[in-house]
């Protein structure tokens, strides 16, 4: 189900993987944490976003603005009509988002290679640096802009897409999804791969244990789980059931 809600705050450390192989967004920012923050004035930044102390910078280029820009004065005139918090300075929006988690698969792919620090994200959003760094790095021929140099909004080269200085010319994520399945995101995951990873953290029925008890025991299930089915569960990772006993491949009837 597509609930349409904005993060804020999408971030290597606000990813998590849960037993059953599912990615876990946390820390959903957008009610309190500011959309918009100062150039001239880090603080905010600090405080909300970070937490770590590693300087890293995973924020949307338009959240931050000048002091002498139009959303500063009107980020003053709302300010002096509040107490307190106040109201929100402003929405989330996807694509806000959509530049959040390019950094974190960017990030990923390069084997945990910061994409911005605060000074670049700065340097970024004026236009003194580029891609380039980054991308260069990108190993998948799927993810890499083509040419290696050449920064396109081509709809192949999805990082660079997705961290376009402009919001407008990122991509939605369904976008994404459905223009980069059977490529980036192999067609399992559309298919086989969620249910069959769900699978894996069912509970087994029963009253003689309590639920840590039965809960204690479930990554060594998992583990003799994909040991014992994965002549069957090859078959879907390969995209293909030909000359396969179908037989096999019923593994959520099994009682």
């Amino acid at each position: 189900m597509d609930v349409q809600v904005a993060h804020g705050d999408v971030k290597s450390e606000n990813v998590l993987i849960t037993s059953d192989l599912t990615v876990l967004l946390t820390d959903f920012s957008s009610a309190f944490k500011p959309i918009y923050l100062p150039l001239d004035d880090p603080s905010d930044f600090s405080f909300f976003f970070d937490t770590s102390g590693r300087r890293t910078c995973y924020i949307a280029p338009e959240r931050f603005y000048a002091s002498d820009s139009k959303l500063a004065k009107e980020r003053l005139a709302v300010t002096s009509q509040e107490d307190g918090w106040g109201k929100r300075n402003g929405k989330v929006t996807e694509q806000m988002d959509v530049f959040s988690a390019g950094c974190v698969l960017a990030e990923m792919w390069t084997d945990g290679r910061t994409v911005f620090n605060l000074s670049e994200l700065y340097a970024y959003k004026e236009g003194s640096v580029g891609l380039g760094g980054i991308l260069d790095n990108l190993q998948d021929e799927h993810v890499k802009v083509s040419g290696g140099h050449e920064y396109t909004t081509d709809e192949q080269n999805m990082i660079s897409e997705m961290l376009s200085r402009a919001q407008e010319d990122r991509p939605s994520f369904d976008h994404i999804l459905s223009s980069f399945r059977g490529t980036i995101f192999p067609e399992y995951f559309y298919t086989f791969f969620k249910d069959y990873a769900a699978s894996l953290s069912e509970l087994p029925e029963t009253t003689e244990a309590a639920f840590l008890q039965r809960s204690a025991i479930q990554p060594g299930r998992k583990v003799d789980r994909l040991l014992n089915e994965w002549d069957s569960i090859s078959v879907h990772l390969e995209g293909t059931t030909m000359g396969v006993d179908e037989s096999k491949l019923k593994l959520m009837d099994k009682g």
